[in-house]
């Protein structure tokens, strides 16, 4: 039975379609890999919110011209 099977040798295979082939899988399971990382590195809620808000000295910066325009007003 084992001898009525007709099996391509491994021989009959062409190389570079096997390096295509290797290539291919290996492009694949980087970005699969790639993509596991990026999810795991999110940032927490907290974190989020830190970004978005403004940084304190950048406040200080927008809200200082204003205020002086105030305080010679008075």
């Amino acid at each position: 039975m084992k001898g009525e099977l007709d099996r391509p040798a491994i021989s009959e295979f062409d190389p570079r379609a096997a390096m295509a082939a290797v290539l291919v899988v290996a492009i694949v399971a980087a970005g699969v890999g790639y993509a596991i990382y990026r999810r795991r590195r999110r940032l927490s809620l907290a974190g989020r919110f830190r970004d978005a808000l403004p940084d304190v000295d950048d406040l200080r910066a927008s809200i200082k011209q204003p205020l002086e325009r105030v305080v010679k007003a008075l």
